[in-house]
């Protein structure tokens, strides 16, 4: 007899995992290069203009005592030098709840690409930071590289846009969509959107940013 022919008292096998197909990349083509156009854009007008300079002054005089110590562990914790202990930290969360390697892993590279790729648009706009005589409370030490655009929040950005997108396809590669309803992406979204506007007001504050 066949060894691999069922027998009455062997147990049915299951058929094989088929892994999800990958989204056309047409779209997401489409998408990013529509994105890199907005930056230039962007960056084009906001190049030699401090119009949005109210608004950093504004920020930075709340920059004192505990609030200032505050948006300083916020910054601190997401330099270059620190994203790689974030990602690997997200990655194993994500990974022990999820039991899941492949998509957690996706998901942390492409937020450690954003990091990297930030500096490019940063050398071609050339905007620079806050000049510290118009701040109130001017920060102890100023980046060297370029204002726009902000890697915090380009970080937390694509963070959100990634989670966002998780949360609709999951992370099982044999699944096209998550079990997971609205509510939970729009939970979500809400979230995120809070974490960028602290991010956003986090950098402001400490005039490293218009």
């Amino acid at each position: 007899m066949n060894a691999s022919t069922p027998t009455p008292h062997s147990d049915p096998q299951p058929p094989p995992r088929q892994l999800c197909p990958p989204p056309r990349l047409g779209p997401v083509s489409a998408l990013a290069a529509a994105g890199m156009v907005l930056v230039a854009v962007m960056g084009w007008f906001l190049r030699a203009s401090t119009f949005d300079l109210a608004a950093t002054q504004a920020a930075n005089r709340t920059f004192t005592g505990t609030t200032r110590q505050f948006f300083d562990v916020i910054y601190a914790a997401l330099l270059g030098r620190n994203l790689p202990l974030v990602l690997l930290a997200g990655l194993v969360v994500i990974g022990l709840i999820s039991r899941r390697i492949l998509r957690p892993l996706i998901i942390a590279l492409t937020i450690a690409s954003t990091w990297a790729l930030v500096f490019v648009p940063k050398a071609l706009v050339g905007r620079p930071r806050p000049d510290w005589d118009f701040l109130a409370h001017p920060p102890h030490s100023l980046p060297s590289d370029m204002s726009f655009p902000s890697g915090h929040t380009t970080f937390i950005a694509v963070t959100v846009a990634v989670c966002l997108i998780a949360t609709y396809r999951g992370l099982d590669p044999s699944l096209s969509r998550s079990p997971m309803g609205w509510k939970a992406i729009g939970l979500v979204a809400a979230v995120g959107c809070g974490a960028i506007a602290l991010i956003v007001t986090t950098v402001m504050a400490r005039g490293v940013h218009f």
